[in-house]
């Protein structure tokens, strides 16, 4: 019986990648995309299964940050499954950074800035958005709309021969410090990225707890959001018509990047 996988986010980058390397891995797989926009998982499907024909690929329409959605997803997954045996929430998104030129050059005096400069912490400011459900954007997209996702396919999980695994693509820019349980949204903070990442971590522990042996939940750092912001910081010292042309580069470099990092989050 061929293992059920869903992937958010399949589309592009860390997850697109991540179902390449899933059906080299095995393409006896039953892989569904669960992606935002329709047109591109059709494109990435095709694109899959030219490559592996035998392999079972399907698709679902989902925009984690909307919960009308999420739920409209939920629905036609308990419509089309009777198990799920993996679950990669790798969908996010992280708001375009403005650079911090005070702590870029505080930081380049200071014993850190080899970590600094590596995960661009406290160089980098982002502008979050509240979406039409009153959440903020960051934290709706990357966390909540997960969550729910989670709890409505719950009957999906833990009915096939081994526990069901929940693996959330995090960041090495997840940090305790630009999050907090009094503002778990950041709708007060400059990083809602970093927050909502390491947000996902504390669920991943807390779900590890509430299902027990029958789902086991975990998370795996791609890589390639800090690769993006390690090069943003240089990209915004560049004027615009350079920066078009290194975007243009280096989204061929991130996407080497995220199918490099595929081992680690295929093996947990």
């Amino acid at each position: 019986m061929r293992k059920v996988v869903l992937v958010t986010g399949a589309s592009s980058g860390v997850g697109r990648a991540l179902c390449q390397r899933l059906l080299e891995e095995d393409d006896g797989l039953h892989l569904c995309l669960a992606c935002r926009n329709p047109g591109r998982a059709e494109a990435v499907r095709a694109a899959l299964l030219a490559a592996r024909p035998s392999a079972q690929v399907s698709t679902v329409q989902v925009d984690v940050s909307d919960l009308r959605s999420v739920l409209r997803a939920a629905r036609e997954l308990r419509r089309r499954f009777q198990r799920l045996d993996y679950v990669y929430l790798n969908a996010g998104i992280m708001p375009s950074p403005h650079l911090n030129i005070g702590a870029v050059l505080s930081s380049l005096f200071s014993r850190k800035v080899i970590h600094v400069f590596s995960t661009a912490e406290g160089l980098l400011t982002q502008d979050d958005r509240v979406t039409a459900h009153g959440l903020q954007e960051v934290f709706a997209t990357n966390v909540f709309g997960h969550f729910v996702l989670i709890r409505e396919l719950d009957p999906l999980l833990g009915r096939g021969d081994s526990p069901s695994q929940l693996i959330w693509t995090s960041s090495r820019s997840a940090r305790k410090a630009s999050f907090s349980l009094e503002d778990f949204q950041h709708s007060r903070g400059q990083e809602p990225y970093s927050s909502s990442k390491y947000a996902l971590d504390l669920l991943s522990v807390a779900l590890n707890k509430n299902f027990n042996q029958r789902v086991r939940p975990g998370s795996g750092a791609g890589g390639a959001w800090c690769l993006s912001l390690a090069l943003t910081v240089a990209g915004l010292a560049l004027t615009v018509a350079a920066e078009k042309t290194q975007r243009c580069f280096l989204s061929r470099i991130a996407l080497r990047k995220a199918e490099t990092c595929m081992g680690s989050i295929v093996g947990v």
